[in-house]
């Protein structure tokens, strides 16, 4: 079975022991119910692994209870460029189906519609899917694509909405946004689009770019609204460099994102792209201010959340208490950050280390999330914030070989019933990866 991937230029934080606040030292609580089950393993070996593996993301979920993903590559000449896939829902069972298959010529020839899906998608009010692919099209560096149902049947018609070409950026790691999204609204299918590269630009540190849609036409028009590294003191990318994770809107139409490195310590950075007459950048937050990063070091892909009272959630995947990544809150218009949870606080961190992923929030102003290693078996966990009350709902490797699953990257989702999904990069039945539900009991 694969270990968890070590980050790029993570950096090793030396433990630290001190009394905390108290919002800092959240109890571990019981008394959570939740019963487990895998919806699918990925890459049986009766289908030579056609669905593909490695979800590098987690889920959505349309009004009909039905799952949509995407899986990053395959292991086998039917498909190594990835997949979109649907888990149909139908009572209390899913089936699995394969809804478009990237760079399915042999050995992935060419890849002008794509290669290595990694973001996660977005639905709109017509049932069509939209993601990005982090390279190929064909300018070689990606794409936005949309996937529409097929006429006649069968699997999803792609449309290509953009080719990356390196210089309005490369490597679209992160999933799309709109305005509205926070609100759980659908995408409208004509708005604008919005995301990030992890590189490219003019100073090749990412950027910030926006899809409008022109009548009549397939492709969109794209604009490179802010570009990483223009602000750079002493080799430092001041305003932050290599963004991974999504952008979330606010109410007003501000966007919301992190960045894995740069800001004024190097360390990420939480950031505003304002809507004025220019779109406008502005740093909310530099991680690792304190002594060992205890405030957090290096936000990766997990996108952020905005709760009830106006506060930013999100996660690092390292620094913290221990080293090991922490939950964070931060005011809506920037200050002074605070934990919620610092993880690996158990001894063995049984209570799981490294959230790569970002919180997902209830409507009782509950926290869900993953964290990709940890747990009692090390094969990362689904965990609660409930007030002050930590409280993990399953630690995977339960189970014998993992079979249900390892590694869960991608985060979660949560439905009206208060059930979560979410996906796992590894263990399953053929240890290429699971999509799960828990659901409360």
């Amino acid at each position: 079975m694969k270990q968890p991937r070590t980050p790029g230029l993570r950096r090793h934080v030396a433990f630290a022991t001190f009394i905390a606040i108290a919002d800092l030292m959240l109890m571990t609580g019981h008394g959570y119910a939740y019963k487990f089950r895998v919806l699918h393993s990925f890459c049986p070996p009766t289908t030579n692994c056609a669905d593909g593996i490695d979800p590098k993301t987690g889920v959505i979920l349309d009004g009909a209870g039905n799952l949509y993903g995407t899986v990053s590559q395959g292991i086998h000449a039917v498909n190594t460029g990835g997949s979109v896939f649907e888990l149909q829902f139908n009572g209390s069972k899913y089936k699995f189906e394969l809804l478009y298959r990237f760079c399915a010529a042999r050995n992935c020839t060419g890849a002008l519609d794509g290669v290595n899906p990694f973001g996660g998608l977005i639905l709109d009010a017509n049932g069509n899917l939209y993601g990005t692919t982090r390279g190929g099209g064909s300018g070689g560096s990606g794409t936005v694509f949309e996937l529409l149902p097929n006429p006649a049947g069968g699997r999803r018609i792609l449309e290509t909405l953009h080719n990356f070409n390196g210089t309005d950026g490369d490597f679209p790691f992160a999933a799309l946004s709109y305005a509205g999204a926070q609100s759980g609204a659908p995408y409208d299918g004509t708005s604008d689009l919005f995301g990030t590269t992890h590189n490219g630009g003019s100073h090749f540190n990412g950027v910030v770019y926006k899809l409008t849609f022109v009548p009549g036409q397939t492709a969109r028009q794209e604009t490179v609204v802010y570009e990483f590294c223009s602000q750079v003191s002493n080799g430092i990318c001041t305003d932050g460099s290599a963004p991974a994770a999504p952008l979330i809107p606010d109410a007003t139409g501000h966007f919301y994102g992190t960045t894995g490195l740069g800001g004024s310590t190097g360390h990420g950075t939480v950031y505003r792209i304002s809507p004025q007459s220019e779109f406008v950048h502005s740093v909310l937050y530099n991680f690792c201010q304190l002594t060992n990063c205890s405030d957090g070091d290096e936000p990766d892909r997990g996108a952020l959340a905005i709760d009830a009272s106006n506060n930013i959630l999100g996660t690092t995947a390292s620094g913290g208490i221990s080293g090991k990544g922490l939950v964070f809150k931060l005011p809506l218009g920037g200050g002074a950050d605070s934990a919620r949870y610092n993880f690996c606080a158990q001894t063995g961190c049984v209570d799981g280390s490294s959230p790569f992923a970002g919180v997902a929030i209830s409507a009782s102003g509950d926290l869900f999330g993953t964290t990709e290693a940890g747990g009692k078996f090390g094969g990362g966990v689904v965990f609660r914030i409930h007030g002050n009350h930590y409280t993990v709902l399953h630690s995977f490797c339960t189970q014998t070989n993992c079979t249900d699953g390892a590694f869960p990257a991608g985060g979660v989702i949560i439905d009206s019933s208060g059930d979560l999904f979410g996906t796992t990069e590894s263990g399953g039945a053929n240890d290429q990866g699971t999509v799960f539900e828990l659901s409360p009991t």
